[in-house]
């Protein structure tokens, strides 16, 4: 059990594993014949067939395994380890990649029924990205994005406003990263970005996870913090959903992700009182309580 996953008490939910939720990851790709990950599939925006959505450098894969590893006795386990992944490889071996395919990527997600799209990509804005991300989340989406790795002086303010694109987004949930209980008095990693657009606080450091060559490994940032908070969603979405959709299917309201965001806020935990954390560090039990209470 990786640290990260208990402090969020992912380990108190018996009543969701994610089943029935389409996760779409926009990164490297994911190693789809990874021992403790299963990806239904996918689409490759870099050179190369459209169905070779593979990882070959390891960050896409570890994102994935923070979500959804599979619930065995092999190496780790996901947040909501019934999830259904699909890898959308916009990233290239190096982690870089033009935003006019990460724009692509999000219209596949919309095109495809993917309800919640993690993103642990920064960087400077882009107008066409934008564009997408507003449409994604008219269309009921929910974005999930790293809040950037530009660090903090961690003083108790947000001053730094050094989030990057697409976190600082109005139409996402942008996430700051959070060292171990006993590796930091504030709590908060020195290599957060921070900002007012920060929504909510989780595990980056250290985190054990899913990487190349079925192997496992730790890494440190706020794009390991994104995607846990992409497995709590996703828990979420499964708890709530007889209550947004009717007997065909259909969504019964326009803005299901405006649902789920707003319990995720409102159920998360205070750790620092500050606008460093938004509205607190993402709680998995407490958001499935908070779901199940506005389901009845």
């Amino acid at each position: 059990m990786p640290w990260g996953y208990d402090r969020i008490d992912a380990d108190l939910v018996t009543e969701a594993t994610g089943t029935g939720v389409n996760v779409g990851i926009l990164d490297t790709g994911i190693q789809s014949d990874h021992c403790d990950l299963t990806v239904t599939g996918g689409t490759n925006f870099m050179k190369g067939s459209p169905n070779d959505y593979s990882d070959d450098n390891g960050h896409g894969t570890h994102v994935a395994g923070i979500i959804a590893a599979t619930n065995n006795t092999l190496g780790t386990v996901g947040i909501a380890p019934d999830s259904t992944l699909w890898s959308v490889r916009v990233l290239d071996q190096t982690g870089s990649g033009r935003w006019s395919d990460i724009a692509a990527g999000l219209d596949w997600c919309m095109s495809n029924g993917i309800e919640i799209i993690s993103m642990s990509i920064g960087g400077s804005y882009n107008d066409s990205v934008a564009t997408a991300i507003s449409e994604a989340d008219d269309a009921g989406h929910l974005i999930i994005c790293s809040a950037g790795n530009g660090g903090n002086n961690e003083d108790g303010s947000c001053e730094e406003e050094n989030m990057t694109f697409p976190a600082t987004h109005s139409s996402t949930i942008a996430v700051a990263g959070m060292d171990e209980d006993n590796q930091s008095d504030t709590f908060l990693g020195e290599y957060s970005s921070l900002g007012t657009a920060v929504d909510l606080l989780a595990p980056g450091t250290n985190v054990l996870s899913t990487y190349l060559g079925n192997d496992y490994r730790q890494m440190t940032g706020t794009s390991m913090a994104a995607p846990h908070v992409t497995g709590v969603a996703s828990l979420v979405w499964e708890t709530m959903g007889a209550s947004l959709t009717n007997e065909d299917g259909d969504s019964t309201t326009a803005e299901p992700n405006d649902e789920i965001q707003d319990i995720l806020l409102t159920s998360a935990e205070t750790v620092l009182g500050t606008c460093e954390e938004g509205a607190g560090l993402v709680n998995a039990a407490a958001a499935i309580d908070e779901a199940v209470t506005r389901s009845n």
